[in-house]
């Protein structure tokens, strides 16, 4: 059979394993990439932009204190940027939506009979 005892094998450590940035690195980008994507769909530009700024806020203490991977700065800091990006697109586009509408809805001809009726 095997002329080996089971006290001389040995594990072979092949390499060092990679230091990879963290979970919510990434999270933080994905969401923020996403969040920029769908920045024209109202309440879902909000929540991933918020989300994204959040987490990657998180991210980014948590590689200052030490507690995660360096190698996920990059990616939080992304994330947080475009976390803000998003924010900032979905409050223009709220804006540009409410102008467009109010000016819309003065210029039919119903709306000026609507304002010069009583009921």
């Amino acid at each position: 059979m095997n002329d080996q005892n089971p006290e001389e094998v040995k594990a072979e450590v092949v390499g060092v394993p990679e230091d990879k940035a963290s979970g919510l690195a990434i999270t933080a980008l994905v969401l923020g990439i996403v969040g920029v994507v769908c920045s024209w769909v109202i309440v879902l530009n909000f929540a991933l932009g918020i989300a994204a700024l959040i987490i990657g806020i998180i991210e980014f203490k948590k590689i200052g204190a030490g507690t995660s991977s360096p190698k996920g700065r990059g990616m939080a800091l992304a994330g947080i940027i475009l976390g803000a990006v998003t924010i900032f697109a979905a409050i223009i586009y709220v804006i540009v939506i409410l102008v467009t509408a109010a000016s819309f809805f003065s210029w039919l001809p119903w709306a000026q009979i609507m304002q010069n009726s009583s009921f």
